[in-house]
Parts: C-alpha cells; structure tokens; sequence
C-alpha cells in the first residue's frame, strides 16, 4: 500500500491502483481507499463486545448469587434434618413394655417447622420429612424459590426453585 502526500491523485494510478480520493495539502491519504472503505464498522463491533461482556458479567453475578443461595439452602436443611432427629423423646414404652427407639413422623415434623419458622431468613423454606422404615433415621427435603439478580435476563424472572436434601440418625438409633 502507498501513501500519498498533499497532491492531488484523483484519477492517477499509484503502483497498478485506481485511487478515487482527493488528498489535502499536508495530510496523508492512504492509496487506494475508495467510497466502499470501512470507516466506522469498529463502532458496532466495540458494542456487540462490550453486550457480550455485559452478559458474561451478569451470567457470573446469576451464578455466584445461585450457588450462595444453595449453600445457605442446605445449612438450613441441615440443621432442620438435626432438629428433627433430635425431637424424639427418651425411649418410651410400646404396650408390651419393650423400650422403643424409633422416631414418630408427627413429633419430627414438629420439630422441623418449629425450627424453620425460629429465624425469619428460613420462612421461605418448605420443608417435607420421611422416616425411614426402622424409625431411626429422617430425611429433610427442603425447597425454596429464590430471586436472583439479572434472572429476567436469563429468563428466571420469577425466580430459581431450588432443592436440598439432609440425612439425620436419631441419638437414639
């Protein structure tokens, strides 16, 4: 490619090229640039990097807020599954006089709301609880429905439904 300086080149030929642009005195003009050059395409490329960048961030804000938000969902069911498979009684007696250790579903679904409705953080959470057959273990479904930031953008504006699962044994068991 050759530059050209401060004459004019309209209808010349430099190095085998039509050159279709008038140069001014003391600036330089690139031979060969015509009325099909691309002068301002980058603006449309800049922005569709800087939307793709928009999104990539809000995509990692979404995800980071998810996973927290998961995390906490299972301390708490954690902690419901404890309260629950701590809730049962010192052994008592069946009619045959047998020492019992096995949990009851309605004292441990006691013991779950209870400790779900003591901190206002967890009364979002629906919990649902399952005795395993011999009674000494409990098992704590916990869900929950949390906003996240820039959702609607990812279509979760209404929220992500998250779920987690604790295992707790009895003391007694």
């Amino acid at each position: 490619m050759r530059w050209v300086r401060g004459r004019s080149v309209r209808g010349r030929s430099v190095r085998g090229r039509s050159v279709q642009r008038r140069s001014v005195r003391g600036l330089w003009v690139r031979a060969g640039d015509g009325p099909d050059r691309d002068e301002g395409s980058t603006i449309p490329l800049i922005l569709g990097f800087y939307v793709i960048a928009l999104l990539l961030v809000s995509a990692g804000v979404l995800a980071s807020h998810v996973v927290g938000n998961q995390r906490e969902l299972q301390a708490i069911c954690d902690g419901t599954a404890l309260a629950a498979a701590n809730s049962v009684a010192r052994p008592t007696l069946h009619e045959t006089g047998v020492p019992r250790d096995a949990l009851t579903l309605g004292p441990v679904e006691q013991a779950a709301a209870t400790y779900l409705d003591e901190d206002p953080v967890r009364s979002g959470v629906q919990a649902a609880a399952e005795l395993s057959t011999d009674g000494t273990r409990v098992t704590i479904t916990c869900r929950r429905r949390s906003k996240v930031p820039f959702g609607s953008v990812f279509g979760f504006g209404d929220g992500v439904l998250q779920t987690a699962t604790a295992q707790a044994r009895s003391p007694l068991g």
